[in-house]
């Protein structure tokens, strides 16, 4: 295990080396697919779904493949499982996966966008290599999200996961933070294909190009990864008894991220973090009022003068940012934010004449950007960007998947383990709000990008619960 171990970091570190010595594309992805090709030879199934899900915040396009790397990636735990299953010594439990109330949903979603991709291939419509870029997407990370919900049967598992979600944070924070003292780095991860960060590309004007970005994620998106983190982190702080060093260190990292967050200049992810923050210290954990108060009132004092701090020095400009959802203007269906009229109204006036199958699983297609057919914008909603693709089957599909998702909080609330039911329900919270951002941000079914695996870990994550409430029931 440590020897697999040590040749991921290796591995990893060659490929970021060459990346900044000889920034090939073609280099980049070969030391990756030497990567996998090296962990799926060792046939260590756990090191091998920890790399996937790794690796998968860092997908890269392969053009002569048609897909990217973490099709790939995926598509060989499925043969790895396979093979683990007949030789009977699988370490992902097929019980668990059939018994999962996403179960159904998930089925559901993958046979509406088969359909719809189907629909695209006889009918001929435009933008085929986009539609079968996002129903391979859609395919993949159904098949990621059953394969953790069967692997995280255990607490050490489950925490395992986290561990490498928590290194994935720290690249990226301290990707976000060196970019910011030497905004060149960022052209590094645009070699890599991973983000924008620090940059300044066609169409992006001064203003956008200084929102602040990960190595993996742009800034909006990486505005939601920082919010979803901070509440996270804020209800762990909180509701949990931890040792003085581990305190320290999930402070600082909160910290840096809730100032990462305020230099996103994202306005929706910074007032749905401070929502969220309140939520989980009302909700969560079960502490009393009186062992969280000061706790509460540091975290609430330290980031108002961090916000205050930022605001002065001019690196954050939210104010400015929120002037124009302040003002509403009147359309056909109703009073609309300034802010999103000229974005939503196009794609409702077409969601309203083809609202029943959609136009095929990318919305790429319908949009006037390079490579589409169409005269649309980015909706910066969900929901319009799946009654556009998929129609109504796909957004009932969506909304029971949601339904399922609300009622988690049924199944951690029973956990007798008092971390397990502070983590999942700070994870349910976040994704909570995460959901409700969606209203005015769609980058999750924009693109087969690596935050579209990333969120749907976490909803694997969270629904591996009915997993511990088995444990927990047993062992009664």
């Amino acid at each position: 295990m440590k020897l697999a171990g040590s040749l991921i970091v290796v591995l990893f570190g060659l490929i970021v080396g060459c990346a900044i010595l000889f920034p090939s594309p073609l280099i980049i992805k070969g030391f990756l697919i030497l990567a996998i090709g090296i962990i799926f030879a060792l046939q260590r199934q756990e090191t091998f779904i920890y790399t996937a899900i790794f690796l998968a915040f860092f997908s890269i396009y392969l053009k002569y493949l048609a897909t990217t790397s973490n099709a790939v990636i995926i598509g060989l735990i499925v043969l790895l499982f396979i093979k683990a299953v007949i030789e009977g010594r699988s370490v992902i439990s097929k019980r668990a996966i059939y018994q999962n109330p996403a179960f159904v949903p998930l089925v559901l979603i993958f046979s509406v966008y088969f359909y719809s991709f189907l629909s695209v291939v006889f009918q001929g419509g435009p933008g085929y290599e986009y539609h079968y870029a996002m129903f391979l997407t859609i395919a993949c990370v159904i098949s990621l999200f059953f394969i953790l919900v069967g692997f995280i049967t255990n607490r050490a598992r489950l925490f395992a996961v986290l561990k490498v979600l928590a290194l994935l944070l720290v690249i990226n924070l301290i990707y976000a933070l060196v970019t910011l003292l030497n905004p060149a780095v960022g052209m590094y991860g645009r070699t890599l294909g991973f983000s924008t960060s620090g940059t300044v590309v066609a169409g992006q004007g001064l203003d956008e190009a200084s929102r602040l970005g990960g190595l993996t994620f742009f800034w909006e998106a990486y505005a939601e990864f920082l919010m979803m983190t901070v509440i996270f982190l804020a209800s762990i702080l909180v509701n949990l008894d931890l040792l003085v060093k581990r305190r320290a260190l999930l402070t600082v990292i909160f910290f840096i991220s809730l100032a990462e967050l305020f230099l996103t200049n994202t306005r929706g992810s910074v007032v749905l973090a401070a929502c969220g923050i309140l939520f989980v210290v009302i909700f969560v954990g079960q502490k009393s009022l009186k062992r969280r108060v000061p706790v509460i009132i540091a975290l609430a004092i330290t980031g108002v003068l961090l916000f205050s701090v930022l605001s002065i020095t001019g690196q954050v400009r939210l104010k400015e940012r929120f002037s124009d959802f302040s003002q509403w203007k009147q359309t056909q269906y109703g009073n609309l934010p300034q802010g999103r009229v000229d974005v939503w109204l196009p794609t409702l006036d077409y969601v309203t004449r083809r609202h029943f199958v959609g136009a095929g699983p990318s919305f790429y297609p319908l949009t006037a950007y390079p490579g589409g057919s169409g005269i649309l914008s980015w909706p910066h909603n969900l929901v319009l960007i799946i009654l556009a693709t998929v129609g109504i089957p796909g957004i009932v599909c969506y909304m029971f998947l949601f339904v399922k998702f609300l009622l988690l909080q049924n199944r951690f609330h029973v956990l007798t383990d008092n971390n397990l039911r502070v983590v999942y329900g700070s994870l349910w919270a976040a994704l909570l709000f995460f959901c409700i951002e969606q209203l005015k941000f769609d980058e999750l079914l924009r693109a087969p990008t690596s935050y579209a695996y990333f969120i749907w870990v976490l909803f694997a994550i969270m629904f591996s619960v009915c997993n511990m409430q088995e444990i927990n029931r047993d062992s009664k």
